[in-house]
């Protein structure tokens, strides 16, 4: 029986292997819930000790009924769909990946500049 347990609700991979070696070396269980199913995160979390989030709404009634939370994480920018005030009021800490996909943006932003800027897209459209 692993001493915490950290339940996923936002993982878009099909390869857990690294998370799951994380979760072990604190001796963490992790759970792997693949898209928004209420139904299977009532059932997951009223033991979790973490819960990782990307677009799940974290509100006074999932708090409730996850007792045991000690951290909400969203792996994204932002904490726009989080109620600080209530993970407050229960002692709740919650974190974010202020840096998220900002490489990844930075190239796409400069991938567009430079279509716009040789007119590829016209270009294009001429050649066929």
């Amino acid at each position: 029986m692993s001493r915490y347990k950290i339940v996923n609700v936002s993982p878009y991979w099909d390869d857990y292997t690294i998370e799951n070696e994380v979760a072990k070396q604190i001796d963490a269980r992790a759970v792997f819930i693949k898209t928004i199913d209420y139904d299977r995160i009532y059932k997951e979390i009223p033991d979790c000790d973490a819960l990782v989030i990307k677009y799940l709404k974290i509100d006074d009634d999932l708090l409730d009924r996850m007792p045991n939370c000690k951290i909400i994480v969203r792996s994204a920018i932002g904490v726009n769909n989080i109620d600080l005030k209530a993970c407050a009021d229960r002692g709740v800490m919650v974190a974010n990946v202020p840096d998220y996909m900002s490489g990844e943006v930075a190239d796409h932003i400069m991938s567009m500049f430079l279509a716009v800027n040789r007119k590829l897209v016209q270009l294009n459209s001429k050649v066929r």
